[in-house]
């Protein structure tokens, strides 16, 4: 009987604790430290131009929405804004790499996020998914 309230007592701690993503957790600089790639149709070679620029880039999360990745499609930045729907955990980013392109837009799904860690799925419907592991730099 004792064990029961031990674990029962485990357990309600446990639904206790907020899974809720906090918008300033993600403050901060990012790396991506792993790209997996569910996209069977895809190219293996595209894919690996894919992977390498992704290695490459580093994504800065400022105060107020603001947004900054640098890459080496973008070796002096590309601004940007961010959205974090705390409900649905969808991040949306938009960025400019140059007054000539159209402003790019990317959407994922954050599946985790730790002080140092989080986990990204990009959805490219019918051609799969893209999950990113990205660690704090």
């Amino acid at each position: 009987m004792k064990k029961l309230i031990i674990l029962t007592l485990i357990v309600v701690s446990f639904a206790n604790c907020s899974s809720e993503f906090q918008p300033s957790s993600l403050l901060g600089s990012w790396v991506i430290k792993k790209m997996e790639a569910n996209t069977p149709d895809i190219s293996p070679a595209i894919l690996k131009g894919a992977e390498e620029e992704a290695y490459s880039m580093v994504y800065e999360f400022l105060e107020d929405g603001k947004f900054k990745m640098t890459s080496n499609a973008y070796p002096d930045g590309a601004l940007g804004t961010y959205t974090l729907n705390l409900e649905s955990n969808h991040l949306k980013v938009s960025f400019k790499g140059s007054e000539d392109i159209n402003e790019i837009v990317e959407e994922y799904q954050i599946s985790e996020l730790s002080d140092d860690s989080m986990k990204w799925t990009m959805d490219l419907r019918e051609m799969g998914n893209i999950v990113f592991t990205i660690n704090r730099k």
